[in-house]
Protein backbone atom coordinates (compact mmCIF):
# COMPACT_ATOMS: atom_id res chain seq x y z
CA UNK A 1 0.00 0.00 0.00
CA UNK A 2 2.09 3.20 1.19
CA UNK A 3 5.95 2.82 0.04
CA UNK A 4 7.54 3.48 3.27
CA UNK A 5 5.55 0.78 5.32
CA UNK A 6 6.49 -3.42 5.16
CA UNK A 7 3.43 -4.11 3.67
CA UNK A 8 2.10 -2.85 -0.04
CA UNK A 9 -0.74 -3.74 -1.73
CA UNK A 10 1.11 -4.61 -5.46
CA UNK A 11 4.57 -5.91 -6.40
CA UNK A 12 5.41 -2.23 -7.72
CA UNK A 13 4.58 -0.69 -4.17
CA UNK A 14 6.76 -3.69 -2.56
CA UNK A 15 9.46 -3.06 -4.56
CA UNK A 16 9.25 0.71 -3.40
CA UNK A 17 9.63 -0.67 -0.13
CA UNK A 18 12.65 -2.15 -0.56
CA UNK A 19 14.33 0.61 -2.50
CA UNK A 20 12.70 3.55 -0.64
CA UNK A 21 11.76 5.19 -3.93
CA UNK A 22 10.77 4.34 -7.97
CA UNK A 23 11.50 7.66 -9.13
CA UNK A 24 13.25 7.52 -12.61
CA UNK A 25 13.63 3.29 -12.42
CA UNK A 26 12.11 0.87 -14.78
CA UNK A 27 11.39 -2.69 -14.05
CA UNK A 28 11.55 -5.53 -16.68
CA UNK A 29 8.95 -8.47 -16.26
CA UNK A 30 8.52 -12.13 -16.83
CA UNK A 31 5.80 -14.32 -16.42
CA UNK A 32 4.33 -17.19 -17.96
CA UNK A 33 0.55 -18.03 -17.28
CA UNK A 34 -0.67 -21.43 -18.28
CA UNK A 35 -4.46 -21.90 -18.49
CA UNK A 36 -6.62 -25.14 -18.61
CA UNK A 37 -9.94 -25.53 -20.71
CA UNK A 38 -11.61 -28.62 -19.88
CA UNK A 39 -15.31 -28.14 -18.57
CA UNK A 40 -18.17 -27.77 -21.14
CA UNK A 41 -20.76 -25.11 -19.64
CA UNK A 42 -24.32 -24.45 -20.85
CA UNK A 43 -25.20 -21.55 -18.73
CA UNK A 44 -24.05 -22.86 -15.37
CA UNK A 45 -24.43 -26.11 -16.01
CA UNK A 46 -21.74 -28.80 -16.92
CA UNK A 47 -22.30 -30.98 -19.88
CA UNK A 48 -20.87 -34.17 -20.21
CA UNK A 49 -16.86 -33.55 -20.78
CA UNK A 50 -16.30 -36.76 -22.22
CA UNK A 51 -18.14 -35.23 -25.56
CA UNK A 52 -15.45 -31.88 -25.00
CA UNK A 53 -13.29 -30.36 -26.98
CA UNK A 54 -9.96 -29.31 -24.41
CA UNK A 55 -8.02 -26.43 -24.66
CA UNK A 56 -4.38 -25.98 -23.15
CA UNK A 57 -2.91 -22.11 -22.95
CA UNK A 58 0.14 -21.09 -21.97
CA UNK A 59 0.82 -17.33 -22.40
CA UNK A 60 4.33 -15.29 -22.25
CA UNK A 61 4.01 -11.97 -21.38
CA UNK A 62 6.94 -9.65 -21.51
CA UNK A 63 6.65 -6.55 -19.29
CA UNK A 64 8.03 -3.04 -19.31
CA UNK A 65 6.65 -0.33 -16.95
CA UNK A 66 8.84 3.56 -16.08
CA UNK A 67 8.27 5.11 -12.68
CA UNK A 68 8.26 8.82 -13.57
CA UNK A 69 7.39 9.64 -9.61
CA UNK A 70 6.08 8.27 -7.11
CA UNK A 71 2.64 8.83 -7.88
CA UNK A 72 2.63 8.31 -12.13
CA UNK A 73 4.15 4.90 -13.99
CA UNK A 74 3.26 4.33 -17.17
CA UNK A 75 4.09 0.52 -19.00
CA UNK A 76 3.59 -2.17 -22.03
CA UNK A 77 2.62 -5.61 -22.50
CA UNK A 78 3.81 -7.79 -25.14
CA UNK A 79 2.12 -11.39 -24.43
CA UNK A 80 3.11 -14.15 -26.79
CA UNK A 81 1.18 -17.61 -26.34
CA UNK A 82 0.76 -20.77 -27.73
CA UNK A 83 -3.04 -22.73 -27.57
CA UNK A 84 -3.27 -26.50 -28.25
CA UNK A 85 -6.79 -27.74 -29.05
CA UNK A 86 -7.79 -30.86 -28.92
CA UNK A 87 -10.67 -31.79 -30.65
CA UNK A 88 -13.03 -35.01 -30.32
CA UNK A 89 -12.68 -37.44 -33.43
CA UNK A 90 -9.66 -34.88 -34.67
CA UNK A 91 -5.99 -34.06 -34.84
CA UNK A 92 -4.38 -32.08 -32.35
CA UNK A 93 -3.89 -28.55 -33.34
CA UNK A 94 -1.95 -25.75 -32.00
CA UNK A 95 -2.27 -21.82 -32.59
CA UNK A 96 1.17 -19.59 -31.68
CA UNK A 97 1.41 -16.10 -32.22
CA UNK A 98 1.39 -12.33 -30.19
CA UNK A 99 -1.71 -11.52 -28.00
CA UNK A 100 -2.87 -7.91 -27.77
CA UNK A 101 -0.07 -5.30 -26.96
CA UNK A 102 -1.21 -2.95 -24.08
CA UNK A 103 -0.15 0.29 -23.53
CA UNK A 104 -0.85 1.63 -19.59
CA UNK A 105 -0.24 4.31 -17.62
CA UNK A 106 -1.71 4.78 -14.00
CA UNK A 107 -1.23 7.73 -11.38
CA UNK A 108 -1.53 7.24 -7.77
CA UNK A 109 -2.75 9.54 -5.22
CA UNK A 110 -1.56 8.56 -1.89
CA UNK A 111 0.89 10.72 -1.12
CA UNK A 112 -1.95 13.80 -1.87
CA UNK A 113 -3.39 12.78 1.34
CA UNK A 114 -2.61 11.27 4.76
CA UNK A 115 -1.38 7.98 4.45
CA UNK A 116 -3.37 6.42 7.11
CA UNK A 117 -6.25 7.13 4.17
CA UNK A 118 -6.33 4.93 1.77
CA UNK A 119 -3.88 4.57 -1.25
CA UNK A 120 -6.57 5.71 -4.72
CA UNK A 121 -4.82 4.37 -7.66
CA UNK A 122 -6.54 5.23 -11.22
CA UNK A 123 -5.25 3.24 -14.05
CA UNK A 124 -5.69 3.71 -17.89
CA UNK A 125 -5.12 1.15 -20.79
CA UNK A 126 -5.10 0.55 -24.50
CA UNK A 127 -5.06 -2.92 -25.78
CA UNK A 128 -3.59 -2.75 -29.88
CA UNK A 129 -5.34 -5.40 -32.20
CA UNK A 130 -2.13 -7.68 -32.58
CA UNK A 131 -3.55 -10.32 -31.39
CA UNK A 132 -3.69 -13.99 -32.88
CA UNK A 133 -7.36 -15.44 -34.02
CA UNK A 134 -7.81 -18.61 -35.85
CA UNK A 135 -10.90 -20.36 -36.98
CA UNK A 136 -10.46 -24.26 -35.65
CA UNK A 137 -12.53 -26.48 -37.59
CA UNK A 138 -14.26 -29.51 -36.51
CA UNK A 139 -13.65 -33.15 -38.14
CA UNK A 140 -17.33 -33.51 -38.32
CA UNK A 141 -19.16 -30.48 -40.50
CA UNK A 142 -22.10 -30.89 -37.95
CA UNK A 143 -20.10 -29.39 -35.04
CA UNK A 144 -19.85 -25.84 -35.76
CA UNK A 145 -16.05 -24.46 -35.29
CA UNK A 146 -14.20 -22.93 -32.12
CA UNK A 147 -12.67 -19.57 -33.04
CA UNK A 148 -9.32 -19.71 -31.02
CA UNK A 149 -7.72 -16.44 -29.69
CA UNK A 150 -5.15 -14.96 -27.90
CA UNK A 151 -6.16 -11.65 -26.93
CA UNK A 152 -9.00 -10.25 -28.52
CA UNK A 153 -7.56 -8.77 -31.69
CA UNK A 154 -8.99 -5.36 -31.77
CA UNK A 155 -8.72 -1.72 -30.24
CA UNK A 156 -10.05 -1.05 -27.04
CA UNK A 157 -9.78 1.46 -24.30
CA UNK A 158 -9.50 0.60 -20.42
CA UNK A 159 -9.84 2.32 -17.25
CA UNK A 160 -9.62 0.46 -14.00
CA UNK A 161 -9.97 2.09 -10.15
CA UNK A 162 -8.34 0.77 -7.64
CA UNK A 163 -8.04 1.04 -3.71
CA UNK A 164 -6.00 -0.38 -1.04
CA UNK A 165 -5.53 0.28 2.67
CA UNK A 166 -3.16 -0.88 5.63
CA UNK A 167 -3.87 -2.90 8.79
CA UNK A 168 -0.74 -2.58 11.11
CA UNK A 169 2.23 -3.28 9.42
CA UNK A 170 1.66 -7.04 8.15
CA UNK A 171 -2.21 -6.81 6.68
CA UNK A 172 -3.72 -4.76 3.78
CA UNK A 173 -6.86 -4.83 2.17
CA UNK A 174 -7.32 -4.02 -1.36
CA UNK A 175 -10.09 -3.74 -4.01
CA UNK A 176 -10.43 -2.78 -7.60
CA UNK A 177 -12.88 -2.10 -10.42
CA UNK A 178 -12.22 -2.10 -14.28
CA UNK A 179 -14.29 -1.97 -17.67
CA UNK A 180 -12.87 -2.37 -21.45
CA UNK A 181 -14.58 -0.95 -24.46
CA UNK A 182 -13.82 -2.98 -27.66
CA UNK A 183 -13.96 -0.27 -30.59
CA UNK A 184 -13.19 -2.29 -33.49
CA UNK A 185 -13.54 -5.96 -35.20
CA UNK A 186 -10.90 -8.65 -35.09
CA UNK A 187 -9.22 -10.57 -38.05
CA UNK A 188 -11.61 -12.99 -38.27
CA UNK A 189 -14.44 -10.40 -38.30
CA UNK A 190 -16.10 -10.30 -35.13
CA UNK A 191 -16.17 -8.02 -31.91
CA UNK A 192 -15.67 -9.01 -28.31
CA UNK A 193 -18.16 -7.45 -25.82
CA UNK A 194 -17.88 -4.77 -23.35
CA UNK A 195 -16.04 -6.17 -20.28
CA UNK A 196 -16.50 -5.56 -16.36
CA UNK A 197 -14.39 -6.74 -13.91
CA UNK A 198 -13.63 -6.29 -10.14
CA UNK A 199 -12.16 -7.99 -6.95
CA UNK A 200 -11.67 -7.68 -3.90
CA UNK A 201 -8.58 -9.38 -1.74
CA UNK A 202 -6.24 -8.97 1.68
CA UNK A 203 -2.14 -9.31 1.30
CA UNK A 204 -0.75 -10.98 4.60
CA UNK A 205 3.48 -10.14 4.82
CA UNK A 206 4.69 -13.37 6.57
CA UNK A 207 8.15 -11.53 6.30
CA UNK A 208 10.56 -9.15 4.76
CA UNK A 209 11.07 -11.45 1.84
CA UNK A 210 7.83 -13.43 1.58
CA UNK A 211 4.30 -11.65 1.06
CA UNK A 212 0.82 -14.13 0.30
CA UNK A 213 -2.55 -12.35 -1.43
CA UNK A 214 -5.68 -13.99 -1.75
CA UNK A 215 -8.25 -12.38 -3.82
CA UNK A 216 -12.23 -13.27 -4.71
CA UNK A 217 -12.25 -12.06 -9.10
CA UNK A 218 -15.13 -11.61 -10.78
CA UNK A 219 -15.20 -10.99 -14.79
CA UNK A 220 -18.74 -10.17 -16.67
CA UNK A 221 -18.46 -10.16 -20.98
CA UNK A 222 -20.94 -8.99 -22.99
CA UNK A 223 -21.67 -11.43 -26.34
CA UNK A 224 -19.73 -10.78 -29.10
CA UNK A 225 -20.73 -9.57 -32.09
CA UNK A 226 -20.34 -10.84 -36.14
CA UNK A 227 -20.39 -8.29 -38.99
CA UNK A 228 -21.85 -11.67 -40.91
CA UNK A 229 -24.26 -13.16 -38.62
CA UNK A 230 -24.58 -10.26 -35.93
CA UNK A 231 -24.55 -12.03 -32.13
CA UNK A 232 -22.57 -14.67 -31.14
CA UNK A 233 -24.98 -17.05 -29.14
CA UNK A 234 -21.99 -18.48 -27.98
CA UNK A 235 -19.77 -15.72 -26.19
CA UNK A 236 -19.61 -13.84 -23.00
CA UNK A 237 -20.70 -14.50 -19.67
CA UNK A 238 -19.95 -14.07 -15.86
CA UNK A 239 -17.26 -16.27 -13.95
CA UNK A 240 -15.99 -15.87 -10.72
CA UNK A 241 -12.81 -17.15 -9.13
CA UNK A 242 -10.69 -17.08 -6.02
CA UNK A 243 -6.82 -16.49 -6.94
CA UNK A 244 -3.80 -17.12 -4.17
CA UNK A 245 -0.29 -15.67 -4.94
CA UNK A 246 3.15 -15.98 -3.21
CA UNK A 247 5.46 -13.20 -4.04
CA UNK A 248 9.47 -13.75 -2.92
CA UNK A 249 11.96 -10.84 -2.55
CA UNK A 250 14.89 -12.55 -4.01
CA UNK A 251 17.18 -9.22 -3.39
CA UNK A 252 16.86 -5.65 -3.49
CA UNK A 253 16.61 -5.67 -7.60
CA UNK A 254 14.84 -9.43 -8.12
CA UNK A 255 11.42 -10.27 -6.98
CA UNK A 256 9.20 -13.46 -8.21
CA UNK A 257 6.20 -14.34 -7.46
CA UNK A 258 3.87 -17.68 -8.07
CA UNK A 259 0.14 -17.79 -8.29
CA UNK A 260 -3.35 -20.00 -8.75
CA UNK A 261 -6.49 -19.20 -9.92
CA UNK A 262 -9.61 -21.80 -9.74
CA UNK A 263 -12.94 -20.40 -10.88
CA UNK A 264 -16.26 -21.19 -8.40
CA UNK A 265 -18.99 -19.62 -10.36
CA UNK A 266 -19.35 -19.79 -14.10
CA UNK A 267 -22.68 -18.98 -16.33
CA UNK A 268 -21.90 -18.63 -19.86
CA UNK A 269 -24.15 -17.35 -22.99
CA UNK A 270 -25.05 -20.54 -24.94
CA UNK A 271 -22.79 -23.77 -24.96
CA UNK A 272 -18.81 -23.05 -24.29
CA UNK A 273 -15.76 -24.68 -23.46
CA UNK A 274 -14.75 -22.93 -20.18
CA UNK A 275 -11.56 -22.39 -18.05
CA UNK A 276 -10.81 -25.27 -14.94
CA UNK A 277 -7.65 -23.49 -14.01
CA UNK A 278 -5.03 -21.30 -13.66
CA UNK A 279 -1.51 -21.46 -12.89
CA UNK A 280 1.59 -18.66 -13.42
CA UNK A 281 4.95 -17.53 -12.44
CA UNK A 282 6.79 -14.41 -12.73
CA UNK A 283 10.15 -12.62 -12.23
CA UNK A 284 10.80 -8.85 -11.98
CA UNK A 285 14.38 -6.83 -12.33
CA UNK A 286 14.42 -3.83 -11.36
CA UNK A 287 16.69 -1.47 -14.13
CA UNK A 288 18.12 1.91 -13.39
CA UNK A 289 20.57 4.03 -11.01
CA UNK A 290 20.54 3.65 -7.19
CA UNK A 291 18.59 5.90 -5.59
CA UNK A 292 20.71 7.72 -3.82
CA UNK A 293 23.04 7.78 -6.91
CA UNK A 294 20.21 8.97 -9.19
CA UNK A 295 18.59 11.58 -6.55
CA UNK A 296 22.13 13.64 -5.83
CA UNK A 297 24.64 12.34 -8.33
CA UNK A 298 28.71 11.99 -7.24
CA UNK A 299 27.61 13.49 -3.57
CA UNK A 300 25.53 9.82 -2.47
CA UNK A 301 28.06 7.82 -4.21
CA UNK A 302 30.16 8.12 -2.01
CA UNK A 303 28.05 6.30 0.74
CA UNK A 304 26.41 3.16 -1.32
CA UNK A 305 28.96 0.82 0.18
CA UNK A 306 28.75 2.32 3.95
CA UNK A 307 28.17 0.12 6.86
CA UNK A 308 24.82 0.46 8.18
CA UNK A 309 25.23 1.31 11.44
CA UNK A 310 23.18 4.02 12.07
CA UNK A 311 25.36 6.08 14.47
CA UNK A 312 28.72 5.02 12.65
CA UNK A 313 27.56 5.27 9.13
CA UNK A 314 26.66 8.81 9.99
CA UNK A 315 30.14 9.77 11.69
CA UNK A 316 31.91 8.11 9.60
CA UNK A 317 31.14 8.21 5.79
CA UNK A 318 29.66 11.87 6.52
CA UNK A 319 32.84 13.45 7.57
CA UNK A 320 34.41 11.77 3.83
CA UNK A 321 31.74 13.42 2.44
CA UNK A 322 32.75 17.18 4.19
CA UNK A 323 35.94 16.59 2.35
CA UNK A 324 34.49 15.88 -0.76
CA UNK A 325 32.52 19.09 -0.28
CA UNK A 326 35.36 20.92 0.51
CA UNK A 327 33.70 21.41 3.76
CA UNK A 328 35.22 20.15 7.21
CA UNK A 329 32.19 20.30 9.69
CA UNK A 330 32.11 16.65 11.81
CA UNK A 331 29.04 15.49 11.52
CA UNK A 332 27.05 15.36 14.89
CA UNK A 333 25.09 12.31 14.23
CA UNK A 334 24.09 10.58 17.36
CA UNK A 335 21.79 7.82 18.70
CA UNK A 336 19.15 8.23 21.17
CA UNK A 337 17.43 5.32 21.59
CA UNK A 338 17.67 1.84 20.55
CA UNK A 339 15.49 -1.24 20.68
CA UNK A 340 12.60 0.51 21.49
CA UNK A 341 13.66 2.31 24.24
CA UNK A 342 11.99 5.66 24.69
CA UNK A 343 13.60 8.90 25.72
CA UNK A 344 12.40 12.67 27.05
CA UNK A 345 12.13 15.54 24.89
CA UNK A 346 15.08 17.18 27.13
CA UNK A 347 17.80 14.26 26.03
CA UNK A 348 16.77 14.92 22.52
CA UNK A 349 17.32 18.74 22.04
CA UNK A 350 20.28 19.79 21.79
CA UNK A 351 21.05 24.03 23.18
CA UNK A 352 21.73 25.97 19.58
CA UNK A 353 20.98 23.26 17.24
CA UNK A 354 18.54 22.51 14.83
CA UNK A 355 17.97 19.38 16.05
CA UNK A 356 16.29 16.13 13.99
CA UNK A 357 14.79 13.15 15.62
CA UNK A 358 14.69 10.41 13.18
CA UNK A 359 12.86 8.09 14.07
CA UNK A 360 13.71 4.32 11.89
CA UNK A 361 13.75 0.60 11.92
CA UNK A 362 15.43 -2.18 9.58
CA UNK A 363 12.77 -2.63 7.89
CA UNK A 364 11.88 0.67 6.71
CA UNK A 365 13.77 1.12 3.20
CA UNK A 366 12.59 4.87 2.75
CA UNK A 367 14.61 5.31 6.15
CA UNK A 368 18.22 4.11 4.44
CA UNK A 369 17.47 6.92 1.80
CA UNK A 370 16.55 9.47 4.14
CA UNK A 371 19.69 8.71 6.48
CA UNK A 372 21.86 9.50 3.83
CA UNK A 373 20.54 12.40 2.80
CA UNK A 374 20.26 13.80 6.55
CA UNK A 375 23.96 12.49 7.16
CA UNK A 376 24.84 14.87 3.75
CA UNK A 377 23.28 18.11 5.46
CA UNK A 378 24.49 17.34 8.86
CA UNK A 379 28.18 17.34 6.83
CA UNK A 380 27.16 20.93 5.61
CA UNK A 381 25.74 22.43 9.04
CA UNK A 382 27.37 22.32 12.07
CA UNK A 383 24.33 24.07 13.33
CA UNK A 384 22.01 20.62 12.86
CA UNK A 385 22.21 17.49 15.32
CA UNK A 386 20.46 14.22 14.24
CA UNK A 387 19.22 12.09 16.92
CA UNK A 388 18.13 8.34 15.87
CA UNK A 389 15.47 6.56 17.42
CA UNK A 390 14.92 3.06 16.44
CA UNK A 391 11.61 1.61 16.37
CA UNK A 392 11.44 -2.09 16.04
CA UNK A 393 7.57 -2.51 16.23
CA UNK A 394 4.81 0.03 17.34
CA UNK A 395 4.22 -1.70 20.33
CA UNK A 396 7.34 -0.63 21.68
CA UNK A 397 7.77 1.53 24.86
CA UNK A 398 8.92 4.67 22.37
CA UNK A 399 5.91 4.37 19.80
CA UNK A 400 3.66 3.61 23.40
CA UNK A 401 5.03 6.92 24.08
CA UNK A 402 5.97 9.23 21.21
CA UNK A 403 3.81 7.84 18.07
CA UNK A 404 0.59 6.52 18.84
CA UNK A 405 -1.74 6.18 15.95
CA UNK A 406 1.49 6.14 13.83
CA UNK A 407 1.40 3.67 11.00
CA UNK A 408 4.43 3.69 9.01
CA UNK A 409 8.11 5.40 8.83
CA UNK A 410 9.85 7.18 8.71
CA UNK A 411 8.53 9.88 11.11
CA UNK A 412 10.96 12.76 12.11
CA UNK A 413 10.41 15.62 14.91
CA UNK A 414 12.47 19.65 14.14
CA UNK A 415 13.45 21.04 17.18
CA UNK A 416 14.28 24.55 17.49
CA UNK A 417 18.18 25.82 19.36
CA UNK A 418 15.51 26.24 22.50
CA UNK A 419 13.72 22.87 22.48
CA UNK A 420 10.79 23.31 21.19
CA UNK A 421 9.12 20.90 19.19
CA UNK A 422 8.49 23.32 15.83
CA UNK A 423 7.36 20.50 13.60
CA UNK A 424 6.23 16.67 13.49
CA UNK A 425 6.36 15.15 10.17
CA UNK A 426 4.15 11.72 9.85
CA UNK A 427 3.06 11.70 6.53
CA UNK A 428 5.93 13.13 4.07
CA UNK A 429 8.51 11.47 1.74
CA UNK A 430 12.02 11.55 1.91
CA UNK A 431 12.25 14.85 -0.57
CA UNK A 432 9.45 16.64 1.96
CA UNK A 433 11.62 15.84 5.00
CA UNK A 434 14.60 17.26 3.73
CA UNK A 435 13.23 20.32 2.32
CA UNK A 436 11.49 20.74 5.89
CA UNK A 437 15.00 20.41 7.51
CA UNK A 438 16.48 22.48 5.14
CA UNK A 439 13.71 25.27 5.72
CA UNK A 440 14.82 25.41 9.25
CA UNK A 441 18.14 25.92 9.09
CA UNK A 442 17.98 28.66 6.55
CA UNK A 443 16.06 30.98 9.37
Amino acid sequence: VNPNLPVGGSTSDWIAAAQGSLEGKSALSFAIQFSSFGRHLEGKNDVDASFTDKLDAAIFNLGFDHFLSSNFRFGVRVPVGTIRVKPLGGLEQTVSGFGDVRLSGSFGVHSLFSRRLPVIRLRGSLALPSGTVTRVEDSNPEVPPNLVSIGAGVIAPGLELLVSQSIGTLFSIHGWLGAELPLTHNSANFRTGRSLTGGVGGLFRASDSLQATLDIVASDREKSRSRQVGEIVNSGGTTASARLGLRVRLGDKVFAGVGASVPFFQNVNGTQIASSYSLSTSLTVMLGTEDGEHAHGDEEHEHEEADHDHEEHGNESQGEHGNHAGQNIESDIKSLASGGESFSLEQAAVPGKITVVDFWADWCAPCKLLEKRLAVLAGKHENLAIRKVEVPSFTTPVANEHLRGASGLPIVWLISPTGEIVEKLESAGVDAIVAAVEKQLSH
